[in-house]
């Protein structure tokens, strides 16, 4: 039996981020994984190595994950020894590159599962044949062997890519297990499980993950096909067409686990219009439901669903895309504004007084500072201080801005190698402590109480000191081990109980402050109408080197959510997609790129000037009520036209009216 010291080091440390780094952690659909037997996980990646230890740490039935590794990493001995011990699979990347452009539909593996070229006499990517054969015999062992067919970790409002590499790898087991029949021992049918790994917020401390197993996707078909095309003298396209087709069920289930928009603004104006209904943190949308009624709320704004497109999609559209980015710019999130700044009406137009900003302001700090969960936080909130600091730093020192999928990964390593840092510093001086105690004796009780554990412990420490002999020393060493993962283990849940609570308030405090010093400016100091323009946007990350963006496709069918992710885009700087983006044209067909998703031949868009927030308040509170009642009036109008028998059903639909009928009450 294999002991797998590094893999099961990196599954201990990937329980303690999801724990740790995220409040909430899903898992649905555990009963598709088998106990064992051959499985293959197909999932997207959207958060770089973040995705592999949540993969690790939640897989049903805590089965090892082995994932591809370049072979690079391989040569050396040390390191050698540390991915063959974590169960990586060395894969030869880019081992056939061409600067042929008519290689692009036959591009060599990349590391996370892109196809190789073919070469002459079979239809298997050349370069990959001992890649397929260790995946194999890992598969064969009873390993379960995770793959990312999207390529490589990106940033998009929806997939964007399903390469070939699953596909191939599942056919090619099917195939090696039948001329190693002596060797392959299971004779179980290859599970070919899809997953879905979708992020409240990727790279947000404190934000939640929802994770779901889909139903095995069939392949007895496709395989009978392949070793039918293997065994005789078919031509490698046929054997190609068979990959494709399995590989569009693979891409088909993904995208049916995850979250699609057709383009980012689509993406954004359902992320506001979901903060709204489910705006505050003591009654958020549960995480079970976050990806259904992501997706039913991206079906409202879908044109396709609706005979007649209410007139008001295009206003409420460019309304709410206005306030996620005003709130963007401001730094502000729409639930701490809810919880400092109510907004008992929409028909009162005018923003807060400067007297209620103020005294909602103050009563922000008086509960910041004087509330009793403060005080019991503060000596723990500087044992974790360094953290912290390495946490922020590093991801805006080391890392692009722009990328959102690395910023998570270096927050939770650094941050998580200050914390170490902080622990062993606290458990140096406690141990000092210790060594430099005497014995006390006080009337209290209560003190006696405590003087006997601090002597207790202190005698403990003392084992080590005093120890005579080998045996004696390992006993005092174990019991320092022992105290010191005490102390470590009081000092992280006494920060988990606590932090989140006063981290809320504090982004309440800020955003308080915002509000109050927004508002003593006159109005003459905000930035004109004009130019906020520039503001009423997020901002688009730029376009991933690694994903081949499609440029033009008219008749691209869309899937089963209404949008056709990495099809249907066409270039254009103020056209708007299928769906009806807010600016410029309708196109019945396709996305447009000007606020679209696709980078293709796309000129970078100019840069947004920095600007000060309190220039920014005025129009944040203005756009917030036009963005409320612009989705009670949108959601009460498409009510009717979408409450069709066979049009919307299910209990997320529902939930979606339901929130919209209470939010007309407020």
């Amino acid at each position: 039996m294999e002991l797998m010291l590094v893999y099961r080091a990196l599954r201990k440390i990937s329980d303690w981020t999801l724990s740790t780094f995220y409040t909430e952690v899903y898992v649905d659909g555990q009963e598709n994984v088998p106990a064992n037997g051959p499985v293959i996980l197909c999932s997207n990646h959207h958060n770089e190595i973040i995705d592999i230890a949540t993969l690790a740490a939640t897989i049903p039935h805590r089965r090892q994950v082995c994932f591809w590794a370049k072979s690079g990493m391989f040569k050396n001995p040390i390191s050698r020894f540390i991915m063959v011990s974590s169960g990586s699979i060395p894969v030869n990347r880019n081992p056939n590159s061409t600067t042929s452009s008519s290689a692009d539909k036959s591009a060599p593996f990349h590391t996370n599962g892109s196809l190789g070229s073919a070469r002459n006499g079979t239809a298997r990517p050349s370069g990959n044949t001992s890649l397929f054969a260790s995946t194999s015999r890992t598969i064969a062992s009873g390993k379960v062997v995770g793959v990312f067919p999207e390529g490589t970790s990106c940033h998009e409002p929806r997939i964007m890519q399903v390469k070939e590499g699953a596909a191939w790898s599942a056919l090619e087991y099917v195939r090696w297990t039948k001329e190693n029949a002596s060797v392959a021992g299971s004779s179980q049918e290859l599970a070919l499980v899809p997953v879905g790994i979708v992020y409240t917020d990727k790279s947000q401390y404190l934000s939640r993950i929802h994770v779901r197993y889909g139903k095995p996707i069939p392949i007895s078909h496709y395989a009978a096909e392949y070793l039918q095309g293997c065994s005789s003298t078919s031509e490698d396209a046929d054997l190609r067409s068979i990959v494709t087709k399995l590989n569009a069920d693979i891409e088909k289930a993904m995208l049916q686990l995850t979250v699609n928009a057709p383009d980012w603004d689509t993406l954004h104006v359902v992320e506001m219009s979901r903060d709204i209904l489910w705006n505050n943190t003591n009654d958020r949308l549960p995480l079970k439901d976050w990806v259904d009624i992501s997706q039913v709320l991206m079906d409202i704004f879908s044109p396709k669903l609706y005979q007649t497109i209410p007139d008001s999609m295009e206003h409420t559209r460019s309304s709410l895309l206005k306030y996620a980015g005003l709130l963007h710019y401001t730094g502000v999130r729409h639930e701490d504004l809810a919880a400092v700044a109510p907004l008992a009406s929409t028909s009162k137009v005018s923003p807060p007084t400067r007297l209620r900003a103020f005294r909602s302001f103050f009563y922000q700090l008086a509960v910041a500072l004087l509330h009793p969960r403060f005080t019991f936080f503060l000596p723990v909130f500087l044992v974790h201080a360094p953290g912290y600091m390495t946490g922020y730093i590093a991801p805006r020192t080391l890392t692009n801005p722009a990328f959102v999928e690395s910023r998570s990964q270096f927050k939770v390593i650094f941050g998580g190698l200050g914390f170490g840092l902080s622990y062993a510093a606290i458990t140096v001086m406690m141990f000092k402590l210790l060594r430099a105690s005497v014995n006390v004796n006080v009337g209290s009780i209560r003190w006696k109480v405590i003087s006997g554990i601090i002597n207790a412990l202190a005698r403990t420490v003392r084992l080590v000191d005093g120890a005579e002999g080998f045996r004696g020393r390992v006993k005092g060493y174990v019991a320092m081990a022992g105290l010191a993962y005490g102390a470590v283990k009081f000092l992280a849940k006494w920060h988990g109980m606590l932090f989140q609570g006063n981290y809320t308030q504090f982004r309440r405090l800020v955003t308080s402050f915002k509000i109050f010093s927004g508002l003593l400016f006159p109005p003459s100091a905000s930035l004109p109408a004009s130019k906020v323009t520039l503001y009423t946007r997020p901002p688009r990350p730029p376009p991933n080197p690694f994903v081949k963006y499609p440029t033009a496709a008219p008749d691209a069918a869309t899937n089963e959510h209404g949008s056709a992710p990495g099809k249907g885009v066409a270039n254009g700087s103020n056209s708007a997609s299928a769906n009806g983006s807010a600016n410029g044209s309708k196109a019945r067909n396709g996305t447009a790129n000007g606020n679209g998703s696709g980078h293709a031949k796309e000129v970078k868009p100019p840069r947004v000037p920095n600007v000060p927030y309190h220039k920014l308040v005025r129009h944040l509170l203005a756009a917030r009520v036009d963005a409320v009642a612009s989705l009670r009036g949108y959601l009460e109008e498409s009510k009717s036209e979408l409450s069709v028998p066979g049009r919307s059903s299910g209990r997320e639909w529902e939930k979606v009216f339901r929130r919209g009928d209470a939010l007309f009450k407020n």
